[in-house]
C-alpha cells in the first residue's frame, strides 16, 4: 500500500499464486486482529544467516522466543521509528540475522500473525528486533484478498 522506497513505511506486499499449494506441512496464518499489547511472548520464525557477516542462509528453520516492547520502549530503542511498527527483544543477546527479513512474527498464545520482521540490529540482539505491525495493516490486507 503506498510503499514509500525511500523511509520504507508501508512495507507490505501480498503474493497472488496461479493455483491453490495443496499440503500437510503448511499451514495458513490468522491475522491479528487487535493492537499488539506490551510483554506478549511471540515466536519469530527465519531462514536467515547464523551469525553477523555471515552470507550463508541456515538450512534449518530457525526460531526465535521474543516479548514485545510498548511503543514507548520501542520509540525510544529505536528512534525515527513511523508508526505502523512493532518491537520485540529478548534478553540474552539473539535476534534476527541477514535475509530474516520478511519472516513472520506469531503470537505463542494464539498463533496469530502479529509482524513481518523488516530490520533489526543484524544477530546482535543488543536493540529490538523491528516488524510491521500487521493488525495496521488489515483492512489493506482484507481488501485486497482475492
Amino acid at each position: 500500500p503506498s510503499y514509500d522506497t525511500t523511509t520504507g513505511v508501508n512495507n507490505v506486499a501480498l503474493l497472488m499464486l496461479e493455483k491453490a499449494v495443496t499440503t500437510n506441512r503448511v499451514k495458513t496464518v490468522e491475522l491479528n486482529n487487535a493492537a499488539v499489547t506490551t510483554g506478549v511472548t511471540t515466536i519469530f520464525y527465519g531462514w536467515g544467516s547464523l551469525k553477523y557477516g555471515s552470507s550463508a542462509k541456515s538450512n534449518v528453520l530457525q526460531s526465535l522466543y521474543q516479548k514485545t516492547l510498548s511503543v514507548a520502549d520501542c520509540a525510544e530503542k529505536v528512534p525515527g521509528l513511523p508508526t505502523g511498527y512493532i518491537c520485540a527483544q529478548i534478553q540474552h543477546g539473539q535476534a534476527a540475522c541477514a535475509k530474516d527479513e520478511g519472516g513472520p512474527l506469531i503470537s505463542y498464545n494464539d498463533g496469530k500473525l502479529l509482524g513481518i520482521y523488516d530490520h533489526g540490529t543484524q544477530c546482535s540482539g543488543d536493540a529490538p528486533d523491528v516488524f510491521v505491525d500487521v493488525f495496521t495493516f488489515n483492512a489493506w490486507i482484507t481488501a485486497n484478498v482475492v
